[in-house]
């Protein structure tokens, strides 16, 4: 929420980079001094960090453009004195004048894009954004410029899916094992016992084929 003071900061950001669109095509310490001005109301008395980082950010900008034009003009004016020493012609001097009128001419254009894209960005309350400059105006007064936070890709949670067990056959439960009869050991055959006969003579009993007393045979 904005605080509520004689100008908001939307108000004197925008009209600061106005300042910077109208004086593009020429510039000048007046506009500078200006901006300055501006910067101390935004600080000082309305204590508005947004305003300040859009202010300062605008006079960044007038100052940019100053000190481009300065030099674009002295490397001009070295160049021309130069062929004109050396050489004395007239044409070429002509065709420098040529080339940095149009340098000047993209240069202006150069920051009137800017201010007017400044103007777009303090308007929905980016004043650090404002223009290439806003980062650096930020870091000169101390204000920590939030940085946009790229999207973090997240894979998609697949459904945990349990694993299909296949279905085993049916065995037929394995018979229960029958006790082991125990063996029995054979009987060893039982010889037959050869028949008693009685001694004839002696009347001994006997079961071989002679009388064990008298010997005599069997009848």
């Amino acid at each position: 929420m904005e605080k509520k003071t004689f100008a908001s900061p939307k108000i004197l950001g925008s009209l600061a980079f106005a300042l910077v669109l109208i004086t593009a095509p020429f510039g000048g310490v007046t506009a500078l001094v200006a901006l300055i001005g501006m910067f101390l109301v935004a600080s000082l008395a309305m204590k508005d960090e947004d305003a300040s980082v859009a202010v300062l950010s605008a006079a960044i900008l007038e100052i940019a453009k100053g000190v481009i034009r300065l030099a674009l003009s002295s490397f001009e004016g070295t160049l021309v004195s130069s062929t004109n020493t050396l050489f004395g012609y007239g044409g070429a001097i002509r065709v420098f004048n040529i080339i940095f009128g149009v340098v000047g001419s993209i240069l202006t254009l150069a920051f009137i894009a800017l201010a007017v894209l400044s103007i777009l960005a303090v308007s929905k309350g980016n004043y650090a954004g404002a223009s290439v400059v806003g980062g650096l105006a930020a870091r000169l007064l101390g204000i920590a410029v939030p940085q946009k936070q790229r999207p973090v890709y997240t894979p998609p949670v697949q459904p945990y899916a349990q694993p299909v067990q296949q279905a085993q056959p049916y065995a037929q439960p394995a018979p229960a094992a029958q006790p082991a009869q125990p063996v029995q050991p054979e009987q060893p055959a039982q010889k037959a016992q050869p028949a008693e006969w009685d001694c004839s003579s002696c009347g001994t009993k006997n079961t071989g084929s002679f009388c064990i007393k008298c010997g005599k045979a069997k009848q």
